[in-house]
């Protein structure tokens, strides 16, 4: 994983630093003059220095370092503010969304509970009173604060579209709160503004931002935008897990057969996926995956290997050619439809068991393709086989990087081959 934590003071890029560091991500601070990302660092915490510069320049600068950030492959952005909000807070919101493109969505929630920081009612209070009563905000001789809402904060310099998230619609569900937060940023929108109170409330956010279809971002003075990219990383720990996600999207006889015969061996109850939900898209498509993250996240509390598949074992495949008639879209895009929604379905998957998941196998070449572009792969280590036609690879970047990986085609193998992919994949992880 690569991502960038753009701040705007160096002291303030140090502390965020920090953060991300205690969450055993590699982590460096650099200036915005000669900026830098070497090879063997997870997060570049870059300083703009632009607290007190003119409200365009800071928008120009964090454009620029966030355009240099993803020309350096960084697959995720933070903007990291000011604890009392002082400075260029909306410029440079703006000169974020600016680089990330008009379907970005800054989440702003600049609380920092440890310190007294918390969000109510889309203020910011300071030890439990708004934020302009304390004598360091009020009186800044540069950027002194006048208003404790975050949304009038935001309006002195942007010139977006802004909604607020109350403390009571957070709830304890983060695929339910991603949902809500998708809901409450329909058309113009291009900032949330989420109530937060708690460490739990940080950790939830972080939850949501990421399993969110929506490219989103944290706007904070750093443990939400640290929760998050630790969320977000699959360098630590993701190898280390002992459970196998076994992501099936081939619908050939050889495969169902295949499936078959591991339920049948192990007992297993597979996750099942909705195919037609994947092809009709919009709000269903995203609660039938939610759903499935959490059923993937149930059996894996219980066993070491869980199956996600596109199809009940005794159902018929779908008919693609039938579907695709009216026009619409061709029988392959229809199976890449699907073959999409099973990757976005693992890789949140995975990144919400925190760890516990260490290997992956797939069947089916969309799938397996569909996985490597959701989680941003940008190589696999090949390793060997198990069965002629099969790869053990390792991830190399992107969400899943070093989790163990176990191929196979649709076609290849006699009836107990995927039993025997999985078995091995299952002790290559335990043998560590």
């Amino acid at each position: 994983m690569k991502a960038a934590l753009i701040a705007d003071d160096l002291t303030g890029t140090n502390n965020a630093g920090v953060l991300v560091a205690k969450r055993g991500l590699s982590a460096i601070s650099v200036a915005y003059k000669q900026p830098l990302f070497p090879a063997d660092c997870q997060v570049a915490c870059v300083d703009t220095d632009s607290r007190y510069v003119a409200p365009k320049e800071a928008r120009r600068r964090v454009a620029s370092l966030s355009r240099w950030a993803l020309g350096e492959k960084a697959r995720y952005l933070c903007n990291r503010v000011d604890n009392l909000l002082r400075g260029n807070i909306g410029a440079e919101v703006e000169g974020m969304l600016d680089a990330l493109g008009e379907d970005a969505l800054a989440i702003v929630a600049p609380a920092f509970p440890a310190l007294g920081r918390q969000v109510d009612n889309g203020h910011l209070l300071v030890g439990g009173a708004p934020v302009t009563e304390n004598p360091v905000a009020a009186n800044d001789p540069f950027a002194p604060v006048r208003h404790s809402g975050i949304a009038a904060i935001l309006a002195e310099q942007a010139d977006f579209a802004v909604v607020h998230v109350g403390h009571g619609c957070l709830g304890s569900d983060a695929a339910a709160l991603a949902g809500r937060l998708a809901t409450a940023a329909q058309g113009n929108v291009r900032a949330v503004i989420v109530d937060q109170k708690t460490d739990a409330d940080v950790a939830l956010l972080a939850e949501a931002i990421a399993l969110m279809e929506r490219p989103a971002f944290p706007v904070d003075p750093g443990p939400l935008s640290a929760a998050y990219l630790r969320r977000r990383s699959r360098a630590q720990g993701g190898a280390s897990g002992r459970k196998v996600l076994a992501v099936v999207g081939s619908v050939t006889p050889v495969t169902q057969g295949q499936i078959n015969y591991v339920v049948k061996e192990r007992g297993l109850t597979p996750v099942y996926l909705d195919a037609q939900a994947m092809i009709a898209g919009g709000a269903l498509r995203k609660s039938v995956i939610a759903a499935a993250i959490q059923e993937v996240q149930h059996h894996a509390a219980r066993a070491d290997l869980i199956v996600l598949t596109s199809r009940r074992l005794d159902d018929p495949p779908l008919d693609l050619v039938a579907l695709a008639a009216d026009g619409t879209m061709n029988a392959h895009r229809l199976s890449k439809k699907i073959a999409e929604g099973l990757a976005e379905t693992a890789v949140h998957a995975v990144g919400a068991a925190e760890g516990t998941i260490g290997g992956c196998f797939c069947s089916g070449g969309d799938v397996t393709a569909a996985l490597f572009e959701r989680a941003g792969t940008e190589a696999i280590r090949v390793i060997g086989d198990v069965v002629p036609l099969t790869a053990h690879a390792a991830f190399m970047g992107g969400e899943l990087e070093g989790l163990h990986l176990v191929t196979k085609g649709g076609s290849i193998g006699d009836e107990d081959a995927m039993e025997t992919c999985l078995s091995f994949l299952v002790d290559a992880l335990n043998r560590g």
